[in-house]
């Protein structure tokens, strides 16, 4: 414990001594994370990982942890923290309460894909491997299981219960009722990758292959959104949706669907999630590597470490980041002065032609790292240094202006030289002959 805390306050001296307006609370050493959960206003964290599920409180105090004996890939909490929900790649679901007592453990027939739970622990819902929706009450009994064409890669329940989305690799997005009844299925045209719904149900966003889908509680897609790619993660506010895609973007929209703004990285992106408000959204890239934005699409840090971050939450009040990483989980305060820092920001990419096609080929970045000499927690401090780029993202006609200089002149040059070459070696050959 002396290392780690040593290790955490060098972390710590780190983060302040390069200006960053957010604070490492803590890091706590565990196996292989694999997911990560936070309460509403970060009072307690809940980790799943390779063999074992933790539950923290916000100080980093282990509360519990019990050993599952195989990896945890899904985990939820309530928002107050009472019922700890999580999901196996052997398909055993588990509900505990705060004490780390084991309310009911039930076995289903293929890897948990996805994970809901209402509020008051009353319902849970799983997507499973084998096609399977699953539903259970707080007691452990299996209400019932509805049975799709494909692999359930997404599942989300309203706060009442009354309301199961589901999103299949059979294409379709699925509305069921508490019952088990269908209300509508609506075909996408590729694999529904991720899903979420509004609180009441009157709204549903679901991301597939190549679109971003918002429908109404009835079944009618309001609006569509090309984005070229796998939708791989989305994250519903009342207010907004954040998208995280396979071709390495994280979108914000509105509820109405105008696109507020848009953010290349250099690697895709698998998941995300976003503060209640809408101020701050998360990214995690698979390149293990978190990035924090604001509401008007500024980049306010990039956040890696030598274990790669493997899942990644933000608190309902937008407070407080957990990371779960390849050997432990960071808690990060974001302070005050997050959304006025002087970091490197990007520029509000809403100036992007909103065409809902993305033809442009993403950018080269340089990136400088800043990491400690230790060997065990190893916390890069990363600093976006975009060459040429005016830190949208994406590229635009004035950040390639410079290039027409260097590379159109240099074209020229080397077709004339072909062409001298070429003309050179005709008279070369011809003299040859003439002999």
């Amino acid at each position: 414990m002396n290392r780690l805390l040593m290790l955490a306050l060098l972390l710590l001296s780190l983060l302040n001594i390069h200006g960053h307006s957010y604070r490492l609370a803590w890091i706590y050493g565990t196996d292989e994370i694999c997911s990560v959960a936070i309460t509403s206003h970060g009072d307690y964290i809940a980790a799943g990982s390779i063999s074992s599920i933790y539950f923290f409180n916000r100080d980093g105090e282990l509360l519990w942890k019990d050993k599952t004996g195989n990896a945890v890939e899904s985990v939820v909490v309530s928002p107050d923290g009472e019922y700890i929900a999580t999901g196996s790649i052997y398909g055993d679901v588990y509900l505990f309460n705060r004490e780390g007592k084991l309310l009911w453990g039930r076995k289903t027939y293929g890897k948990v894909l996805s994970l809901s739970i209402t509020p008051d622990g009353r319902y849970v819902v799983t997507g499973c491997e084998d096609k399977n929706v699953y539903l259970f009450n707080m007691e452990g009994e299996l209400l019932w299981k509805y049975k799709t064409e494909g692999e359930v890669e997404s599942v989300a329940i309203t706060s009442d219960g009354k309301y199961i989305a589901a999103g299949s690799r059979d294409n379709n997005v699925y509305l069921l009722n508490r019952k088990g009844n269908l209300l509508w299925k609506y075909w996408t045209g590729g694999e529904v990758w991720s899903m979420a719904i509004s609180s009441d149900g009157a709204y549903i966003a679901a991301g597939s292959k190549f679109h971003l889908y918002f429908l109404n509680r009835s079944g009618k897609a309001l609006w569509k959104y090309w984005t070229g790619s796998a939708v791989k993660s989305v994250a519903m506010t009342p207010g907004y949706i954040a998208v995280g895609s396979e071709n390495c973007n994280v979108y914000l929209f509105n509820r109405e669907g105008k696109r507020l703004w848009r953010y290349w990285l250099n690697s895709p992106v698998d998941s995300v999630d976003i503060s209640l408000d809408g101020e701050y959204t998360v990214a995690r890239t698979l390149e293990d590597k978190v990035y924090l934005f604001n509401k008007e699409g500024k980049l306010l840090w990039e956040y890696g470490s030598e274990e790669g971050a493997k899942s990644v939450a933000i608190s309902d009040d937008g407070k407080y980041i957990v990371i779960g990483t390849l050997y432990s989980i960071h808690l990060i305060i974001l302070s005050e002065e997050t959304s006025t820092s002087k970091v490197k920001e990007a520029e509000n990419s809403q100036k992007i032609p909103d065409n809902n096609i993305e033809k442009v080929e993403p950018p080269t970045s340089q990136v400088e790292r800043t990491s400690t000499e230790e060997n065990y927690f190893n916390v890069e401090e990363v600093t976006l240094d975009i060459l040429h780029i005016y830190q949208n993202g994406v590229p635009d006609k004035k950040d390639f202006t410079s290039y027409y200089y260097v590379y159109i002149p240099g074209i020229l040059i080397f077709l004339t030289l072909l062409y001298l070459g070429k003309r050179y070696y005709n008279y070369r050959k011809k003299l040859k002959e003439e002999r």
